[in-house]
């Protein structure tokens, strides 16, 4: 595999040339259900994702000689056209030279690899992908880390806030699988969480229906809405602290953006430390007492085998989670807790 030298700006890598002019590509079985913009980005690394989204709503890219949308999924067989796509050598990362701290975090964060997937738990605060504002994710790092790789594909998503256990497929066979059984709920999600509030023992089951708003992901949010998409997270109480705080753990059965968030928030327990859905004001006393992050970890993930087998993936808990951390706050965080804390029936 060619590497480009930093120093040399003027020499154009196979890649640049490659996507210099109309390419017609077909689609064959290593590639095939992959999404259109995933696509495009195993083809072209270096074109930032913002960029892939823009020439895909615009048109320029055709499958089958039609438009279509980033989330479509490819068929063997299918033709599909790719314009040409810019290049910027001035602002291609390099992990090694311009985030060595990165990489080492992320070194330090990988629980399980095989040649078939990583298993990473996820620093709170880093993004898993570049996209607006943000130069360089965690793939764009994994596949600079694992360059000899023919595919390091996200298995599926957590939100830049939230830490804890993330699937890498290494391989196109892996990743189909692994999109089935997230799709079919096989996979089973375990989270933990702090929320405001003393939530009820009796409440074991959110279900609302929710629906994504906005264009930009940088503005995006999510809202309960009578004709949005089936949503059911299932609750049980860990701790609490008097009626101030309460520590859950949460057990997904859908997989929708901020589907935890919204439904503590709708719930009336928003979780500590959410900019979007939280309680502005506790967050607000929570960065004066040091606690900046979301309080959400996906602690645990549980994957079907061959032969019936499950094959469990842990991603330890933050010390900050732990109860003592809570009972040691003091008052401000109490106080600011008691003005607004409400007990939902």
């Amino acid at each position: 595999m060619y590497h480009k030298s930093v120093s040399d700006k003027n020499f154009v890598t196979p890649e640049e040339k490659q996507f210099s002019s109309v390419v017609h590509v077909e689609i064959g079985e290593s590639n095939a259900f992959q999404r259109l913009d995933n696509f495009l980005l195993s083809r072209a690394r270096k074109t930032p994702r913002s960029l892939i989204h823009k020439i895909i709503r615009k048109g320029s890219v055709r499958v089958n000689k039609k438009r279509a949308k980033s989330s479509l999924k490819l068929n063997v067989g299918d033709q599909v056209r790719i314009p040409p796509l810019s290049f910027d050598v001035k602002k291609n990362i390099n992990i090694n030279d311009q985030y060595p701290e990165l990489k080492q975090k992320i070194t330090d964060s990988i629980l399980f690899e095989d040649e078939q997937l990583l298993v990473l738990n996820k620093p709170a605060g880093l993004s898993v992908h570049a996209g607006s504002g943000i130069s360089v994710g965690l793939i764009e790092c994994l596949r600079q880390m694992r360059p000899d790789s023919a595919c390091i594909e996200l298995a599926h998503r957590l939100d830049k806030e939230t830490s804890g256990c993330l699937i890498v497929a290494k391989n196109r066979t892996v990743l189909r699988v692994l999109h089935e059984q997230f799709r079919l709920g096989h996979i089973k999600k375990t989270y933990q969480l702090w929320v405001k509030g003393r939530w009820p023992k009796r409440k074991v089951k959110v279900d609302l229906p929710l629906q994504r708003i906005g264009h930009k992901s940088s503005n995006r949010l999510v809202q309960v809405m009578y004709d949005g998409k089936p949503s059911c997270t299932h609750f049980e109480v860990l701790h609490a602290i008097s009626d101030q705080l309460t520590c859950l753990e949460a057990r997904p059965k859908t997989g929708r953006t901020h589907q935890i968030r919204v439904h503590a928030q709708m719930s009336g327990f928003p979780i500590l430390g959410d900019d979007k859905y939280g309680d502005f004001l506790l967050n607000r006393q929570l960065k004066q007492q040091g606690i900046s992050r979301l309080m959400l970890h996906a602690w645990k993930l549980d994957v079907p085998g061959p032969n019936g087998t499950v094959q469990s993936f842990e991603a330890p808990i933050p010390k900050i989670f732990e109860p003592a951390t809570w009972t040691d706050q003091g008052r401000i965080i109490q106080d600011a807790c008691v003005e607004t804390v409400k007990h939902p029936e």
